[in-house]
């Protein structure tokens, strides 16, 4: 056969609306090899039988209906799933764990890719087949449109919580279609937002979202904006987040926990402070595996005012007396300060923290009252010099644009 009759074998496939197992059926009697599909959470959609060099890994793939995590791995590490998800060019790839080539292609709609398919090379693939397999995809995209099948769309509440994350459905509708679905939500809720390096992006967001659903299988996991989002009970917040480690070991990943809420409606509002909880994390403590929002309110706090208007002037000038008389004095009087307030202006918890003399600190705290005329008896006042380190060290920390700080 040429390639227009191969095309329309294909086509006709397609026409007679016998599903995508069919359509791959008759695909693979068109290019002479085994073919199958998986999605992107690396489900097998569909695939023409067991290739005649089986060594187990098919025959388990296609009783599973899963694609191995270290298959899967050894293929996304040579780069062509990265190729895949960002072009429509066929690649051909050749690993250890198998002796044949195989060449892959993506199905996607306008956007994004929805699916992989790959022939296995048992009989040589010709020229003319690697223009065949694109045709191919756009046919099997038909088929997915008409089906509406997508590895996100499969999740039942996937369009409930990306509806209410943009706002377009009213808490009445969405308790009438939870409550359709039979999905009962708890009392109390938390969103774990799991944030990949943007240059790591590949097939495993996908499937760690299929394990992460497996090991919650009471919560909702789904993927939106190329992040993972775990909507969880509050309860066991440190146990979720252990569980959670172990899931993401070895991948360049973070996670920001938003606010307990109560009302499914609350979700974007948890949803932007899982965001700004990873963002302002990062910056003050980049090495942390997870970042909860209730450790960076008062940062979010001050850079949301900072938004509209400089409040570098709200900050005492104390700060910066003392930072003039240390440099020239080869002092410490700025610090001690600091210390001393953040322990509640405690002698003892001062200097354990700062690995002083009772006497050395009592020397400096004269002299600091000398300087700048404090009354440490003054909790207000002693607050707002507190409040004013924190502004300080903040803004000289964290350097961003307002866009990245609102994970836009």
């Amino acid at each position: 056969m040429n390639i227009d009759e191969k095309k329309a074998v294909i086509s006709n496939a397609l026409v007679e609306r016998k599903g995508i197992q069919y359509i791959v059926d008759k695909a693979s009697e068109v290019f002479h090899n085994p073919i199958f599909i998986i999605d992107l959470s690396m489900k097998v959609i569909a695939h023409s039988g067991l290739p005649i060099h089986d060594n187990g890994i098919w025959d388990e793939m296609y009783r599973s209906q899963m694609a191995s995590f270290d298959i899967a791995k050894v293929v996304e590490d040579a780069g062509v799933y990265q190729h895949l998800m960002h072009s429509d060019e066929p690649i051909y790839g050749k690993f250890d764990f198998y002796p044949k080539r195989f060449l892959g292609s993506r199905i996607r709609d306008k956007v994004n890719a929805l699916a992989f398919i790959a022939i296995i090379e048992e009989n040589p693939i010709q020229k003319d087949e690697e223009v065949l397999i694109v045709f191919l995809c756009k046919i099997l995209f038909y088929e997915m449109l008409y089906t509406d099948r997508t590895a996100m769309q499969q999740i039942p509440a996937y369009s409930i919580v990306k509806d209410v994350l943009e706002n377009l459905s009213d808490e009445e509708t969405v308790a009438r279609r939870l409550n359709y679905l039979n999905i009962h939500l708890p009392k109390y809720m938390q969103l774990f937002v799991i944030e990949y390096d943007p240059n790591k992006i590949g097939l495993t967001l996908y499937y760690l979202q299929k394990m992460i659903s497996s090991t919650f299988p009471d919560d909702i996991c789904i993927i939106y904006q190329e992040r993972i989002l775990l909507v969880s009970s509050h309860h066991g917040v440190g146990n979720t987040l252990k569980r959670l480690r172990t899931l993401i070991s070895g991948i360049p990943a973070k996670i920001g926990i938003s606010r307990t809420f109560t009302q499914f409606a609350s979700l974007p509002q948890a949803y932007r402070d899982s965001l700004q909880a990873i963002t302002l994390g990062r910056q003050i403590s980049p090495e942390a595996f997870s970042y909860s929002y209730d450790s960076v309110v008062l940062e979010d706090l001050i850079y949301t005012m900072n938004q509209s208007m400089d409040i570098r002037p709200f900050v005492s000038p104390i700060l910066c007396q003392l930072e003039e008389y240390d440099e020239q004095n080869n002092a410490q009087l700025k610090s001690t300060l600091d210390i001393y307030l953040q322990t509640g202006r405690s002698i003892q918890r001062t200097t354990e923290k700062m690995h002083i003399h009772r006497s050395t600190l009592y020397s400096r705290l004269e002299k600091i009252q000398d300087l700048v005329n404090i009354n440490f008896e003054d909790d207000e006042f002693c607050f707002y010099l507190q409040l004013s380190y924190y502004i300080d060290t903040l803004l000289g920390k964290i350097h961003h644009t307002p866009d990245k700080m609102f994970g836009n």
